[in-house]
């Protein structure tokens, strides 16, 4: 080698050196949130190394945590264009388009990539996605990919659970019980999965895990959602058993231990309700009726809001009306209440510092930006239909905001019978929010709260809101279901009548139970329990409530 080649080696060297430490001191930047620094450091960084892969990505990472996904997305595509095979980029870019609501093209994208043989993590982000988009047979698919290249016990427990998870939502009752087996088997402590288990059939006499789920109980050191979790199991499944002041006993347990984990004071829902009604008042409907009968209204998809308290039969109603060829359930979205809140920061410049704070700019919001980002949102689960449900039960706290954003929307209130809400709320242990729910008292506050609420909306929309009785729709589900469908504007097809014949996913917690069909089982189930809820039944009376 010639002196004049080894230098030039040597300059190549020390320029790729050179490179490498400027930007590992714009990561550190961005490690230390100096985000202005790093900015500044990366436009100067890119223009001398403009065909640094590397150096793009840093660059659409630091726009990604600033919540600039176009400029973020322009930045990981020159990546990309620089080193197209490189996987780690492509994930990124899912990222970004997730971060733009566009889920459905960052799943497309990650879908290209599965077959590159280092291609777990895409497959982990492959499935978070598709969880993200309802779309659970290829979360399914996905899984199972990942159990055939994951050898790790505990890793495999949870791979294990995720499927039994999504295959719940599609009605494989009978996989999903034996993969929470093959995950309690490799985690005995999965109380989660047990949980899970206990909730997919009824038990039997001959065919329970009440022993073991007590020798659990009592020979294990948990943590309160563990004990919450396995006293929920053993509440359920006493039930089933009919030995219900046992099943009480384990429920009143888990309700105390799950309660105890939470800083939460109902007075302060209670206020956020009365604030509700005080806000949207006649005069808010009157001048919403005016402004909106001089718009012109979308016509992409009208939206079929179904709401209530949750354990109402929300499910059932969803399932039926979802079963018309001309409508699709996007499921429980937090869209609305999303979009709500980035509106106020848009139009306000401002983060309301509580519930109270946040009802006050409702009045003053400008609603054709919340309808416009909330359909655009929601457009990934649209499919092509005319009708698309949402069913956040607590969508029913939104019903003002839906009716000024959204007159074109359906809006369909589901009741059932008082005792058997709050019982049905108290004994389900709730994933996330309903922190209401694990003490009799708050929960019997609550429910009177809401309640005034539901009779002011109905006072002020009248028929806007279509009112059906989970009692009404067992005794008469033919009638009630044509009278939904024509509140809809939909013709009756009969297909609607055979909802557990419905291969549309429910990923609520009556996902099991919806696919048994009509049964009347749950109707008074309270009374069971009229000892033990007899507190909460004098505290309803109290209030007016009809029993």
């Amino acid at each position: 080698m010639t002196s004049t080649s080894a230098n030039a080696n040597s300059n190549c060297s020390n320029d790729q050196a050179k490179r490498e430490y400027q930007l590992d001191d714009i990561w550190h930047l961005i490690n230390q949130r100096a985000a202005d620094a790093a900015l500044q450091s990366l436009n100067t960084y890119t223009s001398k190394y403009p065909d640094y892969d590397h150096g793009w990505f840093a660059f659409s990472f630091l726009l990604f945590q600033l919540k600039r996904a176009e400029s973020s997305l322009e930045c990981i595509d020159k990546a990309i264009a620089l080193s197209p095979t490189c996987s780690d980029w492509r994930i990124h870019r899912a990222h970004v388009l997730w971060l733009q609501n566009r889920l459905k093209e960052g799943q497309e994208e990650l879908a290209k990539l599965v077959s590159l043989p280092d291609s777990k993590q895409l497959l982990v982000e492959l499935a978070s996605v598709s969880n993200k988009l309802s779309d659970y047979s290829m979360a399914e698919k996905t899984y199972l990919a990942l159990l055939n290249i994951e050898n790790q016990p505990q890793a495999r427990a949870q791979l294990f659970f995720n499927l039994a998870s999504v295959q719940r939502y599609l009605g494989k009752l009978s996989e999903s019980e034996q993969n929470l087996n093959q995950a309690i088997e490799l985690n005995t402590l999965d109380t989660e999965a047990i949980l899970l288990r206990s909730s997919l059939k009824k038990q039997t006499l001959d065919s329970n895990h009440v022993a073991s789920l007590q020798g659990l109980l009592t020979t294990n050191k948990l943590n309160p959602l563990q004990t919450s979790q396995l006293c929920y199991s053993l509440a359920k499944e006493l039930e089933d058993l009919q030995q219900y002041d046992a099943s009480f006993d384990y429920l009143a347990k888990g309700a105390d231990s799950r309660r105890s984990t939470l800083r939460y004071q109902v007075e302060g829902d209670i206020e956020a309700l009365a604030a509700i009604r005080d806000t949207f008042d006649s005069q808010y409907f009157q001048q919403k009726s005016k402004e909106n009968a001089q718009l012109e209204q979308p016509a992409d998809c009208t939206p079929i809001f179904i709401f209530g308290l949750p354990r109402t039969g929300s499910t059932l109603i969803e399932r039926i009306l979802s079963g018309h060829s001309e409508v699709t359930s996007a499921g429980e979205l937090n869209h609305f209440s999303w979009q709500f809140m980035q509106q106020i920061t848009k139009q306000f410049n401002t983060k309301p510092e509580n519930k109270t704070a946040t009802i006050g700019y409702s009045k003053r919001l400008d609603l054709s930006g919340l309808a416009n980002g909330y359909l655009e949102s929601t457009r990934p689960f649209w499919k092509n239909q005319r009708y698309f449900i949402d069913k956040l039960p607590l969508n029913s706290l939104n019903a003002g905001l839906i009716r000024g954003a959204l007159p074109q929307a359906k809006m369909i209130l589901v009741q059932r019978h008082p005792m058997d809400t709050c019982y049905a709320i108290y004994k389900h242990l709730f994933t996330q929010g309903y922190p209401f729910s694990y003490c009799l008292n708050e929960l019997g506050q609550y429910y009177i709260a809401h309640h005034k609420l539901m009779q002011h909306w109905i006072q002020e929309m009248g028929e806007a809101i279509y009112q059906v009785r989970y009692e009404d729709l067992l005794a008469a589900s033919q009638v009630q279901t044509k009278n939904m469908l024509a509140y809809c504007g939909l013709d009756f097809q009969p297909q609607c009548m055979a909802f557990e014949k419905n291969h549309q996913a429910s990923t609520t917690a009556s996902a099991s139970q919806v696919r048994q069909g009509l049964y009347k089982d749950s109707l008074a189930k309270w009374r069971n329990y009229e000892k033990q809820l007899a507190p909460l039944l004098e505290q309803l009376q109290q209030a007016g409530i009809e029993i």
